[in-house]
């Protein structure tokens, strides 16, 4: 009798104990169906629809340890978010445009387009650069999992940029972000927190778990004044992009997929597994990257304006009758422009 005495004891003990961890958390405050932040208060993140693209739990931001790069012309500092301010304060300049910087799923810092795109930012015009470092939430094995973290991500940088426009007098007006993959998607959590940030450009956006949300989940053309997407990797059956319209402009090079020296063969895509992480036809998804780095310095590509967008899968928007618009892509878009647009472009490099 004794001994079950103290067994329903250890049992009541032990629910207590399952029914705390359920509601508190190791890190975070969270309930089964979402997690808490509190320091900073960036609010909580449901698994529930319309959210239920990614039902996995975002992870604590001590395990994601969330860094900042603020790059001014050869001074480069490392800081987290509690040290924004006191590190940002003698460093960032306010009337100069900043540009941020988000990698996507499973990319680590030296993925080569993020040094390249600072190097020719640098070149371009004296500004502040910001690139932030989510490895600790994006070198995951689940995909579902760098979903939900980065919807964390993007409530952080945004809660970040915040801190700069109050306490160092930044200009939502004069800040461009910049994302790539599923980064491009953090870019819209970015601006959907941010009203009246100015511009997102996003590199190929992920179309898998995003194509058919609505657009509080993804990356959408209200999330900035100016919303520019490139799409290059839209395949239905090989591709990791999307072929959905996102933004206030979209790009199509190459009808959005199989890019010119990128092989769709079964042996290429094999190679690209195994060389080049998860994900197929890489050649095609980091195309975008290419495209647009390319369009800071070295290449001036125009496109043309699409009756539809089935005509930029086609290639035959310069056959459209009711536009004869054309526009520059990249970089240095015409911030008065918007629909849909494709152009032709050669391999890597673009011209």
């Amino acid at each position: 009798m004794l001994v079950c005495d103290r067994l329903q004891r250890v049992f009541k003990i032990a629910i207590l104990i399952f029914v705390l961890c359920m509601i508190y958390g190791i890190h975070g405050r969270f309930v089964w169906w979402e997690r808490c932040y509190d320091n900073p208060p960036i609010g909580c993140f449901s698994i529930r629809k319309p959210y239920d693209n990614a039902p996995v739990l975002p992870f604590s931001l001590e395990r994601m340890n969330i860094h900042y790069f603020h790059h001014f012309g050869d001074d480069v500092v490392r800081f987290k978010w509690d040290e924004a301010i006191e590190t940002m304060a003698p460093r960032f300049r306010p009337d100069l445009k900043t540009c941020v910087i988000i990698p996507g799923w499973n990319e680590k810092l030296s993925k080569i387009w993020i040094p390249r795109l600072i190097t020719e930012l640098k070149k371009k015009e004296s500004m502040n650069i910001i690139l932030v470092d989510w490895t600790g939430g994006a070198i995951v094995i689940r995909y579902m999992q760098g979903i939900s973290n980065g919807r964390v991500v993007g409530a952080m940088v945004a809660h970040f940029i915040q801190q700069l426009v109050e306490n160092l007098g930044a200009n939502l007006e004069l800040f461009h972000v910049i994302g790539n993959s599923l980064g491009c998607h953090i870019c819209g959590h970015v601006g959907a927190r941010l009203p009246g940030l100015k511009r997102i450009t996003a590199m190929d956006p992920s179309g898998r778990l995003y194509d058919g949300t609505p657009p509080e989940v993804r990356l959408d053309p209200t999330d900035a004044q100016i919303v520019d997407v490139i799409h290059t990797d839209g395949s239905k059956n090989i591709g990791f992009g999307s072929k959905r319209i996102m933004g206030t402009i979209d790009f199509f090079p190459n009808g959005g997929q199989d890019q010119p020296g990128c092989s769709t063969t079964v042996m290429a895509i094999l190679r690209d597994m195994i060389f080049g992480g998860i994900g197929f036809n890489k050649c095609s998804h980091t195309r975008a990257t290419v495209l647009f780095i390319d369009s800071i310095n070295k290449c001036s590509l125009t496109a043309n304006k699409c009756c539809s967008k089935e005509e930029a899968y086609s290639e035959t928007c310069d056959k459209c009758v009711f536009f004869k618009d054309k526009c520059r892509f990249g970089y240095d878009i015409d911030y008065n422009t918007n629909g849909i647009f494709s152009l032709n472009t050669n391999g890597a490099p673009s011209c």
